[in-house]
């Protein structure tokens, strides 16, 4: 009886969270390498260090390796134990386990939806939220999941995603530059923390994105960048703008005693990546963001007088 070794070439092969033990840093003989098909993508959701429960491997081993939310710990799965049970609607199981489990899970959603899960290459989780990577126009940015499309490239590609399902979000680049005028310098830095809702021209509003999970110095005339996760609301057109003030005990500089306390802000730019769309938005008159009173920022407002220096975009 003659035997024959029959050879069987795979197209497309989806690593869904690869796992880390025993086979980071091996041989391509035991682990998903981009050989193994004409199309290898990989998903990594759970690239904790293994000493602390993570058990994804980090290492690229496609064509394209997607890091949602840099692939280590996924929105909606540091909470709590009783929490996450509750929110999950799951066991101990999946607690241990939410990581991972969200590989799958957002693969299955990028099937069933029309959200465009855009993902963009970049060296590092790091310079993704700082915005240095922030475009679509002069690189390609592949579509997250089961559209992908195959090319002659290896890349590293970072999205940002939602705590619950839907998971898909869009992505916003936010500019904030704190006022340098005498009354900002006069009444100083302040700590706390800023969140934004984005309103588009069709009339959505985005749910409220802090800019910060802890409080920061805002010092006058500094300004920040940072890339948030939000609803898609189509074109821009102005941005509803919170400040919440956080005093230290241990810091006498943030204690204001006598004075109401306030942030002085000259002007916020907001890109939404898949919209293409930019627009710079400035406050009133006054330029004052009182703690808890939120703003509405507008492109008319930066064609005042006083900011003709501002242009908008």
């Amino acid at each position: 009886q003659q035997r024959f070794l029959t050879c069987v070439w795979v197209s497309l092969f989806e690593g869904l969270d690869p796992a880390e033990p025993h086979f980071s840093n091996t041989s391509t003989m035991v682990r998903l390498d981009p050989t193994d098909a004409t199309f290898v993508t990989a998903v990594h959701t759970d690239c904790n260090p293994f000493i602390s429960g993570g058990f994804g491997i980090t290492q690229p081993v496609g064509h394209i390796d997607f890091y949602p939310n840099g692939g280590r710990t996924q929105p909606g799965c540091n909470e709590g134990v009783l929490s996450s049970i509750t929110l999950e609607h799951g066991s101990i199981r999946r607690f241990v386990s939410c990581n991972h489990i969200r590989s799958y899970e957002y693969f299955i959603e990028s099937i069933n939806t029309n959200c465009p899960f855009l993902t963009v290459p970049c060296v590092s989780w790091d310079k993704f939220l700082d915005g240095g990577c922030f475009d679509c126009t002069n690189q390609y940015c592949p579509k997250f999941g089961l559209d992908a499309q195959p090319g002659n490239y290896h890349a590293s590609v970072y999205l940002m995603t939602g705590s619950s399902k839907p998971f898909c979000k869009g992505h916003y680049k936010v500019i904030i530059n704190v006022s340098m005028t005498n009354e900002s310098v006069d009444h100083g830095g302040e700590v706390g923390t800023f969140a934004v809702k984005v309103v588009g021209r069709n009339g959505k509003k985005s749910e409220r994105m802090p800019l910060s999970s802890q409080s920061m110095y805002y010092e006058p005339g500094s300004n920040h960048t940072v890339v948030l996760a939000g609803d898609l609301v189509g074109e821009l057109e102005a941005v509803e703008i919170s400040w919440e003030y956080r005093a230290s005990v241990f810091n006498p500089l943030t204690w204001r005693l006598l004075h109401t306390p306030r942030v002085y802000v000259d002007s916020l730019t907001i890109e939404s990546l898949e919209a293409a769309y930019r627009i710079t938005v400035c406050p009133d008159e006054t330029k004052t963001l009182i703690a808890n009173e939120p703003k509405i920022f507008t492109t008319e407002n930066c064609r005042l007088p006083d900011r003709l220096n501002v242009v908008p975009t």
